[in-house]
Formats: structure tokens, sequence, C-alpha cells
């Protein structure tokens, strides 16, 4: 989920955005002048004038030290600047207001868990999952955290209890996928993969990496198939194209793997397996020529399984 990525969104700034809602439940009243600051300090962060709206929540804290909404707010705009330390000041003051606000906490946590502090933004989704046990988006940052630090096991249980609360979220699904395949899980991982597709049938991530799953299970007609998937949602991927070659390959479509690997040199930046590979297919097709020619372009990459290919078919 070497360490394996997760798609996740719920890593990235873009997902706190989503937390606003809850944002409405913890807001108190405003005096009429702080009011008019909070109010411009929300169009300037939807108008994503960042800098603007900072002045604004802190003028309202100006005026009242105590206004918990305010340092979320802030919080959240400094989050959205990756500003991971400073925003978790703000949130620290925040529950200090307020020690019962879960938002806060859960707030907390996705700045931790940017900053990879994983342990200490499980103990923050602890609080919050305390305080409100109905937020599928808690149990779903618990478990990037939990993921993060390889614990698998207990991620995907996170995952599942996230799916429980909303089984419509197809990133989920994705993600505990991702734990499985941490686990060598390849039939569970590939089993989430196809459920995200379900949801969402334009995740080319999901695609590639259930391709991948079953490229490795040398079920290369069932990679292809989802290869062809990513290329069609992204025509640019040249992995895609690359491995979709890799798979043609071992189905002796040779023809269809040497198409596939000259889009992947035409578009692609790590294109030395490519000509490698092209090259090979083109040495048994009697191109020994231009064979060689591409084994040599995989060499001057840096592609060491090429010079071994040179000496023994090209000199």
């Amino acid at each position: 989920m070497s360490h394996l990525n997760l798609k996740s969104k719920a890593m990235k700034t873009s997902r706190i955005v989503s937390l606003i809602l809850l944002l409405f439940f913890v807001i108190t009243g405003f005096s009429q002048s702080s009011k008019e600051y909070y109010d411009r300090g929300i169009a300037n962060y939807n108008n994503q004038d960042f800098k603007g709206a900072i002045a604004d929540f802190t003028n309202v804290i100006q005026i009242n030290p105590n206004d918990a909404a305010a340092f979320h707010w802030r919080g959240i705009v400094k989050c959205t600047l990756n500003e991971y330390s400073e925003s978790i000041v703000d949130f620290n003051m925040a529950i200090e207001i307020d020690p019962k606000d879960f938002a806060a906490y859960y707030l907390r946590g996705i700045a931790k868990n940017n900053l990879k502090d994983y342990n200490s933004a499980i103990l923050d989704f602890n609080n919050s999952i305390k305080l409100d046990s109905t937020n599928s988006e808690v149990y779903f940052e618990r478990g990037h955290a939990k993921y993060y630090l390889r614990n698998y096991i207990e991620a995907i249980d996170d995952y599942t209890k996230s799916i429980e609360i909303d089984p419509k979220n197809a990133v989920v699904y994705y993600d505990r996928g991702q734990a499985r395949k941490g686990l060598n899980d390849s039939s569970g991982a590939i089993a989430d993969y196809s459920l995200a597709i379900e949801i969402n049938p334009k995740d080319a991530v999901a695609y590639f990496d259930r391709g991948t799953l079953k490229f490795i299970l040398q079920d290369y007609s069932a990679a292809i198939s989802d290869y062809t998937q990513v290329i069609e949602i992204n025509p640019n991927n040249a992995s895609a194209y690359g491995l979709r070659g890799e798979a043609k390959r071992n189905l002796h479509d040779y023809e269809g793997a040497i198409a596939d690997y000259t889009i992947t040199i035409a578009i692609g930046t790590k294109i030395a397996p490519a000509y490698y590979g092209r090259g090979l297919l083109k040495i048994l097709l009697s191109q020994k020529e231009s064979g060689c020619l591409d084994l040599s372009k995989a060499a001057e990459l840096g592609y060491q399984k090429a010079n071994e290919a040179i000496k023994q078919y090209c000199q």
C-alpha cells in the first residue's frame, strides 16, 4: 500500500474540504462584527483566496478568542496550503476550547497523517470516534494511518467499518484492496478493486492495479482487458501500454506486443524496458538489425539486461 501506495485522496488536503459540513455541527453564535469576518473568510476560502481567509478568521479570533469554529476554519485553510504544523496549532486551540469537539480531533488527525505522525494521528481518530462513531471518514482516515504503519489487518478492519457506514465510496474499496495486497491477498485485493470499479467505472488506477495483479497471477488475457480499460480512460498512460505489451508477449501475440512497446516508447519516460522487449521480439521475428538497434538503445538508457542480450544475439 518497497511501501505500497494508497490512492489516498484521504491523505490529500482535497479531502479536508469534505469536513466543511461537519463544522456546522460545532459552530456556535457570532457577534455581528465577527460574523462579517467569518462569512467573508468562507467566501475567500471558496474563491481560493487563502491568505485573505486566514486574515478574516484571525480577525474573528481576535474578537472572540474562544471561537472554536474560527480555529477550525483557519486550520482547514492552513491544511489546504500544506501548512500542517501550523494547522495543528489551530486544532489544538479548538480542542482546548471544547474537548468534546469530535471534528477538531478528526481534523488534527488528518494533519498529523500528512506529517506522517501516524501513531499520534490514530490517537486523535480514536478520540473522534469515541465522541461520534457514525462518521465513515474517521474510520477511513484511521485506516490510512494503520496502513502506512504496515498494520494491514487493522487497516482492513477500519476500511470495512467505513464501508459499512458508507458503502458507496469507491476510494475506500480501492484502499482496502491495497491493504489486502500488502498481506499478499491477491484475490481479496482484486475483489476490492472490482468493487471500486463497479462504483466508479472510470477509475483508471483500480483497473491498472487489478490488471497488474492479474498479470502476476499469469491471467494475461484478463490483464490485457484491464490495461485496455486504462488506455481508454487515459490514452497517454505509457505504463499501461508497456504492461499490456508484456502480457501480449506472454500470450505469443508478438506483433501486438511490438505495437504496444512502440507506443510506450513514443509517449513514455521510462522506456528502456520497452526498447528491450521490442528488440527481443524483433529478433525473434527475424528482424535482427532493427532488433539489435532497439537493444542498443535500451543499453544506452542503462538497462543492464540489454547488454547481455546484445552479446547473445547481436555479436
